[in-house]
């Protein structure tokens, strides 16, 4: 799309490149995402509340590449303008265009949410998820989409089922997060499977539905062992056909198709350690005992998706990355879950190490922050002789602040935490 379509002034254009240069990149991470590399720029050509969005966006994202640059503070002000005109088309929208005035609600929404995250403001974007969550809920159709705007309502929900998968682990995944949030308000079955993956975004897209029904499996069907169980063997058969695609395409893969393949081997293995260690009631400190291997095998994927490709055996302090942000599925969460979960001291030291040497934001989870919050976790578990059984996480309102409040037995302690 010409550039001039979108843009109409200098500041405009040149937002409108690094959008496309820049923030698309590293939005998707490894895996294309029609909403964000089609879809966006189409409907930006005819609302002006996504086209501001848009350049909000893209402000945003170029600060938080390059927070002391020489006109930081001036790009920062151009990003702040455009989001206010964006809230301010919002609120003037034609609500009596049916579905598609929701529609496009539901795209400034998940624009907002990447503003929010990248600005650092968490709380805000989790109200943002809560709203568009219970905006899809309100307005889901049964029917067939045999209309543009229903086809795109699907993609947006699909988008949101990531988010679900990303922000449930931080703020929680009880009866109360589904009826406030909407985010397991249809009680999900298990997907089917293809009879292949053809792709990494079909791969991708697989996984993710199957953790957002895991997830309310594992909460509201825990003792339905036979539903559980075909949970265990999606996971199997997912996996096996994950190493098809791999091997298909092993000839001439992309650095991003490497990585994009890693990304999904840690999440897979991930899966394959909880269905490993489902049925055990040991405690966590004795369930993962003899699975080292297994963690360190996670953390090697997590280093070759985000460009380390250290050997297990060697410490990746002294290199530094340049920030990078995304909305897709990523590693962190999983670094994190290998860095707590397994208490072999080689297996949390690499987990830190990647932690304090990525400068990632995932969504809402911090990799700095992230790392802060687990080495506390092993700090008091050392100190206890127990582990940390609950964490609950705040964000304070409007700022780029928070606390975490760790419990073991009826003992707790709350942290306080800037970013």
């Amino acid at each position: 799309m010409p550039c001039t379509t979108v843009a109409k002034t200098e500041p405009e254009r040149r937002s409108f490149q690094f959008f496309r240069e820049r923030t698309l990149s590293q939005l998707t991470a490894s895996f294309a995402e029609e909403l964000w590399d089609k879809t966006i720029f189409q409907v930006a050509e005819t609302e002006p509340s996504i086209r501001h969005a848009m350049f909000a966006l893209s402000g945003f994202h170029e600060h938080f590449l390059n927070p002391h640059k020489d006109n930081a503070n001036m790009q920062l002000g151009f990003a702040l303008t455009q989001y206010n005109l964006a809230i301010r088309e919002l609120l003037c929208f034609d609500s009596d265009r049916g579905h598609t005035s929701i529609v496009l609600h539901l795209v400034s929404c998940l624009i907002f949410i990447a503003i929010e995250s990248v600005r650092g403001q968490f709380d805000n974007a989790v109200r943002l998820y809560r709203h568009g969550r219970q905006v899809i809920r309100e307005n889901r159709r049964d029917r067939p989409f045999d209309h543009e705007s229903d086809r795109l309502f699907a993609r947006i929900e699909t988008v949101f089922i990531r988010l679900d998968v990303q922000i449930i682990p931080i703020i929680g995944r009880g009866k109360e997060l589904w009826m406030t949030s909407g985010g397991f308000d249809l009680q999900p079955s298990l997907p089917s499977l293809p009879r292949e993956l053809n792709s990494l975004v079909e791969a991708r897209e697989a996984l993710e539905r199957f953790a957002y029904s895991y997830h309310h499996a594992l909460t509201e069907r825990l003792d339905d062992e036979e539903y559980l169980a075909q949970h265990d063997e999606y996971v199997e058969q997912w996996a096996a056909m994950l190493n098809e695609l791999e091997q298909r395409q092993k000839d001439k893969p992309s650095e991003a198709d490497k990585r994009g393949f890693a990304i999904l081997h840690i999440h897979q293995k991930e899966a394959e350690l909880v269905v490993a260690t489902r049925k055990d009631p040991l405690p966590s400190r004795k369930r993962y005992e003899g699975l080292t291997s297994l963690f360190h095998e996670m953390l090697g994927y997590a280093e070759t998706a985000i460009g380390y490709n250290q050997p297990k055996d060697q410490s990746i302090r002294g290199f530094e990355r340049s920030p990078s942000f995304n909305l897709d599925i990523g590693v962190i969460p999983i670094v994190h879950f290998a860095t707590v979960k397994c208490k072999d001291p080689s297996v949390q030291q690499r987990g830190l190490d990647i932690l304090h040497k990525s400068n990632r934001q995932e969504g809402i989870w911090n990799a700095k922050l992230t790392a802060a919050v687990a080495e506390r976790q092993i700090e008091l578990e050392k100190l206890s002789d127990g582990d940390v059984t609950a964490i609950t996480i705040d964000f304070n309102p409007g700022e780029r602040s928070g606390s975490a409040r760790f419990q073991i037995g009826e003992k707790s302690w709350q942290d306080d935490y800037a970013w």
